[in-house]
């Protein structure tokens, strides 16, 4: 009979603690105190900094890159955070998310840019389709 009353015990222990837990993220989120949730980072052991972008500039996976910025239609500045890395000295890849279509390029600026503030720790990267700027999906690595 001991050991019963024990598991229940314990069990409604652990009950309280959990709803206790949710009703403290539940009133964090009601006052809009709690924080965005981190990017998840990226397995990438050779890159010092790598992410994968999509359209609207959101990251769903980073390395050494601190932020992505949507600047205007298919213009975005990364942010990398990676140390010792200096944009005009850099050499960073690009490659476009799966796309169906076959009229799409992207670009990758390796010097300043005005876009980006002319900051030595900004890349612009310019995303292209049908010969004209648009917003796409894409990979950033920098070795």
């Amino acid at each position: 009979m001991l050991k019963v009353k024990r598991a229940h015990v314990t069990v409604a222990a652990s009950v309280a603690l959990a709803l206790a837990a949710g009703g403290a993220i539940a009133t964090a989120t009601e006052r809009g105190s709690r924080a965005p949730a981190a990017v998840p980072v990226a397995v990438a052991p050779y890159a010092r900094a790598a992410g994968i972008v999509d359209s609207a500039g959101n990251m769903s996976r980073a390395k050494g890159i601190s932020s992505v910025k949507r600047v205007s239609k298919g213009r975005y500045c990364v942010k990398v955070s990676a140390s010792g890395f200096d944009v005009r000295t850099a050499v960073p890849q690009v490659s476009l998310g799966i796309t169906k279509d076959l009229n799409v390029a992207i670009e990758v600026s390796r010097g300043l840019q005005s876009a980006c503030g002319n900051d030595t720790k900004s890349l612009f990267v310019r995303t292209i389709r049908n010969n004209l700027v648009n917003d796409e999906p894409f990979a950033v690595t920098i070795a």
